[in-house]
């Protein structure tokens, strides 16, 4: 899947392991064209069963759910099934998924005060400021690896807007569909209707209502 855009990567060769771009290790491999790594459809799913009722509030009929990093239409095809609007963009146009070409970074005004995306690893931190600070977007959903508050140069993004709610998921996603999982992430989520300190919560992979009606999450 993640072999449809051929494109050049904005980011140098990771150590071998998607989740050990950060750790070190024998070896390279190069990254996908302008890391794309489409999101597995559990990680979506576990965000909007915890984000629902915010995600209700933040949005209306002239707001849909923006993704900027939309290409595959991951993310939006499971905001959809939630009975969510939405509107996709990303630096490549891809028809297929109703997602028109548009650079984020280049984005003078949101197309929603509401995003969710799955951004690139290397370009995450300026569009969280991008979305937050020139956009003034309200509510901001990104996917992170788990260690992105750990890095120094980021310790001044979070004491300039620190998220409201960060869910950390407790299974590694297969963003490469290579049965071998093993980087961990989470959801980080701004949401200017909410206000006191930063939550921390556990996601798990979410299941739909059994036969019964029992939630099973």
């Amino acid at each position: 899947m993640t072999g449809l855009f051929p494109e050049p990567p904005i980011a140098a060769a990771s150590p071998k392991g998607l989740g050990r771009m950060m750790t070190g290790g024998a070896g390279k491999v190069e990254r996908q064209g302008n890391d794309f790594y489409p999101t597995p459809p559990t990680v979506t799913r576990a965000l909007i069963a915890a984000e629902r009722r915010a995600l209700c509030d933040a949005v209306d009929l002239e707001h849909p759910v923006w993704e900027p990093c939309g290409r595959g239409g991951a993310i939006a095809a499971e905001l959809e099934a939630a009975g969510f609007m939405t509107i996709a963009t990303d630096l490549v146009a891809d028809p297929a998924h109703r997602v028109t070409q548009q650079n984020l970074l280049t984005c003078r005004r949101a197309l929603s005060p509401v995003a969710v995306t799955n951004p690139p690893f290397a370009l995450a931190g300026e569009m969280i400021r991008h979305l937050l600070g020139d956009l003034d977007c309200r509510y901001v959903a990104l996917l992170l690896k788990s260690t992105f508050w750990h890095a120094e140069k980021r310790t001044g993004l979070w004491r300039w807007r620190p998220p409201s709610r960060i869910h950390a998921l407790n299974w590694r996603p297969d963003f490469l569909d290579g049965g071998a999982p093993t980087m961990e992430v989470i959801w980080c989520v701004w949401d200017a209707a909410s206000a006191g300190p930063c939550l921390y919560d556990i996601l798990t992979p979410f299941r739909a209502p059994d036969l019964l009606g029992e939630a099973d999450q």
